[in-house]
């Protein structure tokens, strides 16, 4: 009677593991970690390639604890769809051979080199370069005053393919200083030189006429 008893309760022991599975044991990992639901995705690189977004790194530590076998070889910020990052670490020499940039919009900017213009531009691509030259961007270039750039035009010997305008004149300098009704100034080498010109430009018309450069008036 005592044996049927044991060998009843032996069965039923079995019968109850068979249904409900092996009992864990007191050393299993436990999962169940509460995360918080803010959003900073990380994609991380298991072994064999597989690529998986997370969206923080405490739903990676859960998704590794649930899944030990896969191993996660890289992890980055990001999701694993973004673009890559572009690079733009160039390493510059220091000799300093300056460029002038000149972006859309107005903005001007020199740099020490043209290695130095295209780190810039790696790391602000919103910003778009318009012109380049070489040489700082606060160098001046002086300009000839465009009178005396007109002066040294005229005080040449004029020749024309008009015949009614086409006079010899000498070419002794005995300056003359025109101004024009349209309100510029010219310098002209002699008075015939000076009739020449009217003669070839009959609508820029003279309103005053002086002895002298006009430089020296």
């Amino acid at each position: 009677m005592r044996s049927s008893i044991i060998a009843g309760a032996l069965a039923l022991t079995f019968a109850l593991t068979a249904i409900a599975g092996p009992i864990p044991k007191d050393s299993a990992a436990k999962c169940d970690k509460a995360c918080t639901m803010d959003y900073k995705p990380i994609c991380a690189q298991f072994k064999g390639g597989k690529k998986e977004t997370f969206s923080n790194s405490c739903a990676l530590s859960v998704y590794q604890c649930e899944n030990p076998k896969e191993v996660v070889t890289t992890s980055a910020s990001g999701t694993c769809d973004a673009p890559a990052e572009k690079k733009c670490d160039i390493a510059c020499t220091m000799d300093y051979n300056p460029v002038c940039a000149q972006f859309d919009g107005g903005k001007k900017q020199t740099f020490g080199n043209s290695c130095s213009l295209s780190v810039y531009q790696c790391q602000h691509p919103e910003e778009v370069l318009a012109t380049s030259s070489k040489g700082s961007c606060d160098a001046v270039v002086a300009e000839e005053p465009k009178e005396s750039k007109l002066a040294a035009e005229i005080t040449q010997p004029i020749e024309t393919e008009a015949k009614s305008c086409n006079k010899a004149c000498i070419l002794l300098y005995d300056p003359v200083c025109a101004k024009f009704e349209s309100g510029h100034n010219a310098t002209f080498g002699n008075s015939c030189q000076l009739s020449v010109y009217q003669c070839e430009n009959p609508r820029d018309k003279v309103a005053v006429t002086t002895k002298g450069s006009c430089a020296a008036l």
